[in-house]
C-alpha cells in the first residue's frame, strides 16, 4: 500500500491510492477503499471517512502477482470551510481498508498536514481500477 502521485486542482488535491498484489498468487478487488485522516500519535481517527464517489463503476479488478490496482482520493481543502465549521486539526496519516476488508493499514503521509476534525465532506474516494494512477 502506498500513496501515488498527488495532484492539485482549485480547491482540492487528487492523489491515487495504490495497492499491489505482493503475494504469489493472483488476487481480486472489488469496490471502494475506506479511508479516513488519522492522528497516528493517538491513533484516533481525524474528521469523517472519504464518501464514495461514483464517478466510476465498481468492478473486479483481477491482480497477478506484483500488479497494482489504485483509487483516487480526492482531500478538499480544509480552508475552504469556515473555521468554526472545520475545526482544523493536524494529522500525519490515514487509516486505508482495502475494498472488501475489515483489516485496515496505517498509511504515514509524506508530510504532515491539517483535516478538518467534524463532519464535513472532506475526502472523497473513487472506485478501485487498474494501474497505480486512479484513472
Amino acid at each position: 500500500l502506498r500513496l501515488g502521485t498527488a495532484q492539485g486542482a482549485a480547491g482540492s488535491t487528487y492523489q491515487p491510492i495504490v495497492f499491489t498484489n505482493t503475494s504469489a498468487h493472483t488476487c481480486t478487488m472489488y469496490g471502494y477503499p475506506g479511508v479516513a485522516f488519522l492522528d497516528s500519535r493517538t491513533g484516533q481517527q481525524v474528521g469523517t471517512p472519504a464518501s464514495r464517489n461514483p464517478q466510476q463503476p465498481s468492478r473486479t479488478i483481477t491482480l497477478a502477482p506484483g500488479a497494482s490496482a489504485s483509487a483516487v482520493l480526492q482531500i478538499v481543502n480544509p480552508y475552504n470551510y469556515p473555521t468554526a465549521t472545520c475545526q482544523p486539526q493536524p494529522v500525519t496519516a490515514m487509516r486505508v481498508y482495502p475494498p472488501g476488508n475489515t483489516t485496515a493499514t496505517d498509511l504515514p503521509l509524506p508530510r504532515a498536514t491539517t483535516a478538518c476534525s467534524t463532519s464535513v465532506t472532506q475526502l472523497l474516494i473513487q472506485a478501485t481500477v487498474p494501474g497505480t494512477t486512479g484513472q
